[in-house]
Formats: C-alpha cells, sequence, structure tokens
C-alpha cells in the first residue's frame, strides 16, 4: 500500500511498501500532514506528483460518478449520494417511485408499480370514514336542531345526507349546509 503527504496538489512525500508501481496512474491513499488517514483514494502520476482529475479518472472507467438521489426499494425512503466514488447501496434504484401509498418495487419490471385496486378501496374507506364523522356529528345534534328546522333546510339536509350515501360512487363529498356549518 503506499501513501503520500499532498500539498497544494503535488506529492511531498511517498510512503511505500512497493518498490516501483506497476503503472503510470496507479491509487493510493492520502494522510494529512500529522499523519492521519485522510480522504480514502485517489489517484496520482507517478511521474509529475500530481493528482489525477476526478473528471478523468470517471472517463477512463476507474471511479464512478453515482451522485445524486436513490430510493430503497422496500421502503421508498430516499437516499442522497453527493461523493464520487461512493457505491450505490444494494437494494436502491435511482428511479423515483409514485407518490401513491401503494406502490411496490416490481423486481420483474425493474420498476415501480401501484395496486390500484388497494389504492382505490383505500380511497373509498377515506370517503366511508369522513361520511361516518359527518353523521354522527350531526346525529349528536339531531333531536335538538330537527324540530327548529323549516321545511327548506330539511330539505337541504335530505340532498347533503344522499349525496354522502352516494359519495364513494361519484367521488364527491359534499360541504355541509351554510346553517350547518358551525357545528
Amino acid at each position: 500500500m503506499e501513501y503520500a503527504v499532498i500539498s497544494t496538489g503535488i506529492i511531498e512525500k511517498i510512503i511505500s511498501t512497493n518498490d516501483k508501481p506497476s503503472k503510470n496512474w496507479k491509487p493510493i491513499n492520502f494522510i494529512s500532514f500529522d499523519g492521519y488517514p485522510g480522504m480514502p483514494e485517489v489517484f496520482i502520476d507517478w511521474k509529475t506528483g500530481k493528482i489525477r482529475p476526478e473528471e478523468e479518472l470517471i472517463a477512463d472507467g476507474l471511479l464512478e460518478d453515482n451522485r445524486g438521489k436513490y430510493w430503497q426499494k422496500s421502503t421508498k425512503m430516499p437516499y442522497e449520494i453527493t461523493d464520487i466514488g461512493q457505491p450505490v447501496p444494494e437494494g436502491f434504484t435511482d428511479k423515483e417511485p409514485p407518490e401513491s401509498l401503494f406502490a411496490f418495487w416490481d423486481e420483474k419490471a425493474d420498476g415501480w408499480d401501484v395496486d390500484h385496486a388497494a389504492e382505490e378501496e383505500a380511497r373509498l374507506q377515506g370517503i366511508r370514514e369522513r361520511r361516518r364523522y359527518e353523521f354522527q356529528t350531526f346525529d349528536k345534534y339531531k333531536t335538538i336542531l330537527w324540530d327548529d328546522l323549516d321545511s327548506k333546510q330539511k330539505s337541504e339536509y335530505e340532498k347533503w345526507r344522499q349525496m354522502w350515501l352516494d359519495a364513494p360512487e361519484t367521488g364527491k363529498e359534499p360541504e355541509r349546509p351554510m346553517w350547518f356549518k358551525e357545528f
């Protein structure tokens, strides 16, 4: 293993366990001025003592540029790679998942898929839950209010209630009548 102490991109001192490098460009590890390891790996030109630019390393296939956003296939959790040469962890993809809670990674298709049936059932269940809440809210006050409502308000209530009963099929959630919004 070779180590180098580097100042302003030029090698000042090389500590080597090898007699001669096998090729012109050779991977080495940094040692900082105080002797502690720094960056994990750089490439230097043994003839000039200069660090080889990352762009050349990427172009020659010696270093991977995986910088960017990735998502875990099992959880859809995002993960960002910010350093050149950092590998993409296993089980991650650069394909952004859809917004659906019911998205999952399909290994056969090598992409995200959505369970549309489960998504639709969850949407309908949400409508049913909100309908139940609305009906319970009115039912609490019905015995107090019903006798005080005029025929127009009772008709509005009946329409509102029927719209809620139809809401899972229509997908439209009705607003409360104006006189009932304060409850």
